[in-house]
């Protein structure tokens, strides 16, 4: 049986060939990702290395032998590498979003004149969109952060049912905090990339463009994203 195509479909279909198009024509797009691996491989290597000083600092010469024994300190340390970790990863994948909303949107808007727009883009965002890729990635890494807290809390135990089911309750309200924040930065970051504008503005044309296509934006971005992975 031929699925039905919906009016949502139908609009999302022309988006899909035009996306395709650009991929096609610009094969440097997909090597972004992996060029952005070796520096958040670099910065893992970093962190873990950050981590071991701080534990290994941590042990102490008792006369029965060393013994590790963790501090307030250590959880203040590690609190600190966990958020500088994830602040940077969010960094470099946003970078290769903005990269990539803006190489497409030099070649939609100006084909004439963008025969090689992936680099440039990657330039803008890297030096321009800076700014406003930083800030956008600063609101995910606190969530994550927080989250990694709460992990560590129930990880430690000590506390009571009641204190277990606040901590999962807002270990629920964070992760769907994070799930909007990422679904609102992919789309702010779109206007940054394209428009050239700075995080906060781009935010309110976030909030114009749902309060003007409602759930329709959401809907189409999920079919998109299906029709990629197939």
């Amino acid at each position: 049986e031929i699925p039905r195509v919906t009016g949502v479909q139908t609009c999302a279909l022309p988006i899909f060939e035009v996306c395709i198009t650009f991929l096609n024509k610009h094969a440097a797009t997909f090597y972004l990702g992996f060029i952005s691996l070796v520096p958040l491989v670099l910065w893992i290597l970093y962190s873990a290395a950050l981590l071991f000083v701080a534990i290994v600092l941590e042990v102490e010469a008792t006369p029965e032998g060393q013994q590790f024994k963790p501090s307030t300190i250590l959880n203040v340390k590690i609190t600190v590498i966990a958020f500088g970790f994830y602040w940077t990863q969010q960094v470099l994948a946003n970078i290769v979003h903005v990269s990539v909303c803006g190489a497409f949107g030099s070649w939609y808007f100006n084909s004439a004149d963008a025969e090689a727009p992936v680099w440039p883009a990657v330039g803008r965002a890297c030096t321009w969109s800076f700014g406003s890729i930083s800030l956008g990635s600063l609101l995910v890494a606190i969530v994550r952060t927080l989250r990694m807290l709460l992990a560590r809390d129930r990880a430690e135990g000590g506390g009571g049912l009641l204190e277990l089911i606040c901590n999962l309750c807002a270990d629920c309200l964070l992760r769907c905090l994070e799930e909007i924040l990422q679904l609102f930065n992919k789309y702010a970051f779109t206007y940054v990339a394209i428009y050239g504008q700075p995080f906060c503005e781009a935010a309110k044309s976030v909030l114009n463009l749902f309060e003007r296509k409602g759930l329709q934006t959401i809907i189409n971005d999920d079919i998109t994203d299906r029709k990629s992975v197939v």
